[in-house]
């Protein structure tokens, strides 16, 4: 998603009281909403929900995954107060969750889109355990929006890592023409050798 490193930090949430969950973003058309974001009065826009969970030096558990259910059931349940939630949370995950709530209410028929990602530096697999607890989770989601896109759950090890560290990411630059010419097959231009540096 080509976030910042302020964005990225803001999603940050790993520590004690973290429900399981070591990032958590919630991006509105493609951005990470923020407390003074505008919403947008157009029907559809796609609220994208992500939960990531990091390890150092350990494979993949099960009792890790199920960690994610309550905090998804807490979050996915727009009337739930803090005082009812499951599991007692930090206050960066409260502020990012009611963040969430808030903005949902306002949204017009919103589509909604939940990833989960869990990544450890070992280089094991994923045994079927941790499959089915996924499962539970993905029904959960659904529970509550029952046309929720619920992707498959990301299992990232230590390879699969390395290899999406060579995913650049897309973007694009401006290059400021000191002349430009229409030719026959396309364009000619003139380009100072400091804007082209």
């Amino acid at each position: 998603h080509n976030l910042s490193d302020e964005e990225i930090l803001s999603g940050v949430v790993g520590g004690s009281h973290d429900g399981g969950c070591d990032a958590f973003f919630f991006l509105l058309g493609g951005k990470p909403v923020r407390d003074d974001s505008p919403i947008p009065e157009q029907n559809g826009l796609t609220a994208h929900l992500i939960f990531m969970q990091a390890k150092l030096g350990e494979g993949f558990s099960p009792l890790q995954v199920d960690r994610l259910e309550a905090l998804t059931d807490d979050i996915l349940d727009i009337p739930r107060q803090p005082q009812n939630y499951r599991r007692t949370y930090h206050s960066k995950l409260l502020r990012l969750i009611k963040l969430f709530k808030d903005t949902h209410k306002k949204l017009h028929a919103p589509r909604i889109v939940i990833d989960y990602y869990y990544v450890t530096t070992v280089d094991n697999t994923e045994e079927k355990d941790c499959h089915t607890s996924a499962q539970h989770i993905d029904a959960t989601a659904r529970r509550h929006f029952s046309r929720a896109d619920v992707h498959d759950f990301h299992f990232i090890n230590a390879s699969r890592f390395y290899t999406q560290l060579f995913d650049r990411p897309k973007f694009e630059k401006k290059l400021q023409f000191a002349e430009l010419m229409d030719g026959t097959e396309g364009y000619i231009g003139l380009v100072g050798l400091r804007d082209f540096y």
